[in-house]
């Protein structure tokens, strides 16, 4: 059973899942700045500021090079996010692209009580189903099994922690992806893997998928200053189209 906490105190939420592990929502102060941030397995999956007016503020690096997508195709209309956790991009993307849409799939509904309730979700949504914003709960691979809407971009967030939804990064996963992408549309992937040396497995082969699913295919990752070495959250891009050189946003 979930335990919540007062908000004047420091914890507002704790619970443990059964297949999801020990969920917290926590408020600190970092650099000044009041945050809102929501753990899983001890794991930062989102955090938002508190201030008021700056709830879309993207505060995690690897969710900024989400933006890159309009770099590579900026006629970006309809996009598909699975793993929406604190529906921290969600906020960032209906805030600054108006007439784009998104969908998000969370796979558990526990996040989704979670967003609406601490991390300020129904101030991006217009509660009907012509928002610019749906929220579902489903399984990604499942979501797009039932259904034929294609988008111009599907962003992979799907983590449990550190552990990535390891289904829509296979072969069979990947391909299912595109044929739900329009033409010339775009896969993007947050994956935590390191560039080089043991840990650098997990990286290696999806690349290796997208650039059998895929005309052009970038990698890079969000923490340059870090070791090669060390695990760190890189981000996968594949499309059809031209791939612009990207900068670190």
């Amino acid at each position: 059973m979930a335990k919540q906490i007062n908000d004047d105190e420091r914890n507002l939420y704790k619970s443990k899942s059964r297949g999801y592990g020990k969920i917290m929502v926590r408020d600190v102060v970092e650099d000044g700045k009041e945050i809102r941030i929501l753990m899983v397995n001890f794991a930062r999956e989102s955090a938002c500021l508190r201030e008021e007016g700056h709830h879309h503020e993207l505060l995690f690096k690897y969710t900024r090079q989400f933006e890159n997508i309009f770099n590579i195709k900026p006629d970006i209309k309809e996009t598909l996010l699975i793993g929406g956790a604190g529906m921290s991009y969600p906020k960032y993307y209906i805030k600054n692209h108006q007439g784009c849409k998104m969908d998000v799939v969370e796979i558990n509904p526990e996040m989704v009580e979670i967003a609406h309730k601490y991390f300020y979700i129904d101030e991006f949504m217009q509660g009907d189903k012509d928002s610019a914003l749906n929220i579902y709960v489903d399984e990604g691979m499942k979501f797009l099994s039932k259904q034929d809407k294609k988008y111009d971009c599907i962003i992979n967030d799907a983590y449990i922690g550190n552990v990535l939804d390891s289904g829509l990064m296979s072969y069979r996963g990947v391909a299912h992806v595109k044929r739900h992408l329009n033409t010339g549309g775009i896969y993007i992937v947050n994956i935590i893997t390191a560039l080089s040396g043991f840990y650098a497995n997990d990286g290696k082969i999806a690349r290796q998928v997208f650039e059998a699913n895929f005309k052009n295919v970038a990698f890079y990752t969000t923490r340059p200053e870090s070791s090669p070495l060390e695990k760190q959250n890189c981000i996968l891009i594949g499309t059809d189209s031209e791939i612009p050189a990207l900068e670190l946003l």
